[in-house]
């Protein structure tokens, strides 16, 4: 980063690194006991699906993307094709709730592209992919997940239901403490 002095203001101005090393680059499902599967009963006990940086490493968290598919038609006001929940799944890092999603129109307002998957998986009306990526929402900025920190997504209902396929996966790099 360089900092350009111009008039009366002085501007810090990012430039072009080398890259970063393959190892540092991270996409990966949120998993709770190694299962990757949402579609879970979160009702009676909230079920985390979690990422943790690995040891002596930050995570530069700059995007999570989603899949639900379920057996019948979406609708805005429900979550896939279910009743809207009552509890949600809340998407936080380290205890610090980022959003809660109740039903299909609060999903779409955390996805910049979320759409039908309908067209790849012959799936029209009962599905949705998207990409919710922080960075648009901070100026460029990712979250930082320190080590030793989560990424959760805590299912809090019942999910649980015949053909639903949930799944979310975090991407970013990770960096040296």
């Amino acid at each position: 980063m360089s900092l350009q002095i111009g008039g009366n203001a002085i501007v810090a101005v990012s430039t072009l690194s080398d890259g970063i090393d393959a190892a540092d680059y991270i996409t990966t499902y949120l998993t709770n006991g190694g299962s990757n599967d949402l579609g879970v009963n979160g009702s009676a006990a909230s079920v985390p699906f979690t990422y943790s940086p690995p040891v002596g490493k930050n995570f530069l968290l700059a995007r999570f993307l989603i899949y639900m598919e379920a057996s019948g038609n979406f609708d805005s006001t429900k979550f896939m094709n279910l009743a809207a929940l009552a509890n949600g799944v809340q998407i936080s890092v380290e205890g610090n709730v980022l959003t809660n999603w109740q039903d299909n129109i609060d999903v779409l307002c955390d996805m910049f592209d979320l759409s039908n998957a309908g067209t790849t998986f012959s799936l029209a009306q009962r599905s949705l992919a998207g990409r919710w990526t922080v960075t648009k929402g901070t100026t460029s900025e990712p979250i930082i997940v320190m080590f030793g920190q989560t990424v959760e997504a805590l299912v809090r209902d019942n999910l649980s239901a015949g053909g639903i396929i949930y799944r979310i996966k975090v991407q970013g790099k990770l960096l040296d403490v």
